[in-house]
């Protein structure tokens, strides 16, 4: 379909990112910008820049003044993904959100197939081109094995950057796990016929999770940390033989040797991709979506490890809640679970999930002591 309209919801930090890129990529598209915080600033923002002059911002509470859109896009905070799904969901009208959306498989699974196939999620990577490179260079039948890595530090400063912190109110199966899942998807892993999956669980202070499993005919490795002493992504195949690290420039190695330096060559970063996939779309296109019908089986897996660790961390909250001077990362993720379980059934006005760093750690842990 052809898209003239946009309808851009989120007024954060990420949001500002992709709106960037889209008005970057798409600079004659109209975009009505949503946003609750800081309307003046968007505003004065809007007029000093060229790229945005298509772009006007509005408040939640004109939204009944606003034209149907042709396509929306869901940017705001994770803690505002159901609720702004539920408020501007309109029918027929293709969406792109950020994830983690539902709490529970069940709420994927009672959507409508036609809803399923209408809405897509923001995993990048599956439009990344070094992945892509990478994947020409391993073709899928020369699979055995397969590990991935994605570890992040509580707060990574980023020099002139605004520092990043790692996502602690929701699911780290549902923030890393599924980003992993989009790229076994993208290199046609067979989750759907996973076997024998158990995790391991790291009691350091870097809070490792390691998943094992078989999808396929291809044994699979997955590590996890949300409290890495840096940050890690790295795919290695076949025990290291060939491996693509992408934590910063991406770098393709042979035998822990560098074979090849990926360049962008004028191609499109991932997120902007991403954007052009979706504003692009169509069903008649060959390549897979990330609609949440294709990603079925992706999702479930991410809830079954899901299950598997909530499960261990409750049958052992007395050796875990004990450690209460110190960063017990397990009994963080495992609040975090428990936060963005309950979070349709909390106030509105709460505001602890906009909170980061060690501030964010002990009220999130505050609030699950409180919860108990």
């Amino acid at each position: 379909m052809n898209c003239s309209h946009v309808r851009f919801v989120g007024g954060g930090r990420w949001a500002t990112i992709v709106l960037s890129e889209l008005t970057k990529t798409f600079p004659f598209i109209k975009i009505d910008w949503i946003s609750n915080s800081n309307i003046n600033e968007k505003k004065e923002l809007i007029r000093k820049s060229s790229r945005l002059k298509n772009v006007n911002v509005y408040p939640k509470a004109d939204l009944s003044k606003l034209h149907k859109p042709d396509k929306l896009i869901i940017a705001s905070h994770s803690s505002q993904h159901c609720l702004d799904l539920s408020i501007h969901k309109i029918t027929n009208v293709p969406v792109l959100i950020e994830k983690p959306i539902f709490p529970n498989y069940d709420d994927f699974e009672l959507l409508p197939e036609e809803e399923k196939k209408n809405t897509f999620i923001n995993l990048e990577f599956y439009n990344a081109y070094f992945i892509s490179d990478f994947s020409d260079k391993i073709p899928t039948s020369k699979i055995k094995d397969i590990k991935f890595t994605w570890h992040d530090p509580l707060t990574e400063n980023r020099g002139k950057e605004e520092s990043k912190n790692s996502e602690i109110y929701s699911s780290i199966f549902m923030d890393q796990l599924i980003h992993i899942m989009s790229i076994s998807k993208f290199l046609n892993l067979k989750v759907e016929n996973s076997i024998e999956t158990k995790i391991e669980i790291d009691n350091s202070s870097e809070g490792v999770i390691k998943i094992f499993s078989t999808f396929g005919d291809v044994n699979v490795e997955i590590s996890l940390s949300r409290f890495a002493s840096k940050r890690e992504r790295i795919i290695e195949i076949n025990s290291g033989y060939m491996s693509l690290d992408y934590t910063s420039e991406p770098v393709i190695k042979k035998n822990n040797k560098i074979l090849e330096k990926i360049l962008p060559s004028d191609r499109l970063l991932p997120i902007a991709q991403t954007l052009s996939a979706f504003i692009n779309h169509s069903d008649d296109l060959n390549k897979p979506s990330l609609s949440l019908l294709s990603l079925m089986p992706e999702i479930n897996f991410c809830f079954k490890c899901e299950d598997i660790y909530a499960k261990h961390i409750s049958d052992n909250l007395d050796l875990y809640s004990k450690e209460t001077n110190k960063i017990v990362p397990n009994l963080i993720y495992y609040a975090g679970i428990m936060y963005y379980r309950k979070i349709k059934s909390l106030s509105s006005s709460s505001q602890i999930h906009f909170l980061k760093g060690d501030t964010g750690v002990k009220v999130l842990l505050d609030w699950w002591k409180a919860s108990i």
